[in-house]
């Protein structure tokens, strides 16, 4: 009896399997690539004692995969999905997604699918939120940049990050969400006028620049905005590239991907300093630490005894105390 996980009838993990590159995915587990076993139509990975060959698939659209020294009917074999269903995701369909949703669009020649997230994962109530982005958002504007400005980014920092910070025609601004190999897959949308909300567009992934750079430093904040103010605090001072979850919390794959990618030598986790953010900030850790990677904890300090919640409060903070001085 077939007992794979293939699950084709589930939308999403249709374009799991067919954009996913397992190989990529493996060696984010750890795996290695053997050359001297591959070959142009299949690659062989190893981790300890589990061994596997990955190859576009005869089948299905994608890649398929095949666990050496187990047979099909133990079922550890076939698309991306069931590779991590049975590893990391630990026979768990939520955490299976969870893991893969980073990769999707990894694979060379396919295009990323925008995804809604199922009804457990979505905000109680988004039914005014979704109005805002109808269409690929346009060049930043006007309204949008005077906006940013009074949030206290300056023209340096909006240049700096330019093409990632956008506008739709609400006059809502809109943050690339963008995969560890710079693929724009999605928006954070941020009222700017008298009603303001919070939304993502696509599928999920991180903010992150500036682009075309790699940094010693990879900061994890929660917003776009905390990460845009983090870079103009200490960008002279430190060599960072930052990086927003948009509050796709448990999604800590992709800081890993992108590390490697920027050859990060250490992560800061810089989120709000609040319950909320303290719990999002201990599970991050506890990523970084299982995979390896070295981190530490960067709160806004305390101006005058008052302890802002974020990096944008802060940097607001630190523009006021200037002008009064």
């Amino acid at each position: 009896m077939d007992n794979r996980v293939t699950h084709h009838s589930d939308k999403e993990i249709k374009v799991i399997n067919s954009t996913v590159d397992i190989g990529l995915v493996a060696e984010s587990l750890g795996f290695k690539l053997g050359k001297d076993k591959s070959s142009v139509n299949s690659r062989s990975y190893t981790r300890d004692s589990d061994r596997i060959v990955v190859r576009n698939s005869p089948r299905y659209p994608g890649q398929e995969y095949y666990s050496l020294g187990k047979s099909r009917e133990e079922g550890d074999c076939g698309p991306a999905f069931n590779f991590v269903y049975f590893r990391e995701g630990k026979q768990n369909m939520g955490k299976t997604r969870q893991i893969l949703r980073p990769y999707i669009g990894t694979l060379d020649g396919t295009v990323p699918v925008a995804m809604r997230t199922t009804e457990e994962e979505a905000p109680e109530d988004r039914s005014e939120e979704w109005e805002a982005l109808n269409e690929t958002p346009l060049a930043i504007k006007k309204h949008v940049v005077n906006h940013l400005y009074k949030m206290g980014l300056t023209r340096e920092t909006l240049k700096t990050f330019q093409g990632l910070v956008r506008a739709d025609l609400s006059r809502n601004a809109c943050f690339a969400s963008r995969l560890h190999n710079g693929r724009v897959v999605g928006w954070s949308i941020r009222g700017t006028q008298d009603k303001k909300f919070r939304s993502n567009h696509g599928t999920k992934a991180l903010f992150w620049g500036p682009q075309g750079k790699e940094a010693e430093y990879l900061v994890v904040c929660e917003s776009p905005l905390d990460a845009l103010s983090y870079w103009q605090l200490f960008h002279e001072e430190v060599d960072v590239a930052v990086s927003a979850t948009s509050g796709n919390t448990g999604d800590y794959m992709s800081v890993l991907l992108l590390a490697r990618e920027l050859g990060a030598k250490q992560v800061i986790v810089a989120t709000d300093a609040d319950a909320a953010g303290q719990k999002q900030g201990e599970a991050l850790a506890s990523v970084l630490i299982d995979a390896g990677i070295p981190w530490f904890y960067h709160r806004p300090p305390a101006i005058d005894g008052v302890r802002e919640k974020d990096w944008n409060k802060y940097l607001l903070a630190q523009l006021k105390k200037k002008e009064a001085a």
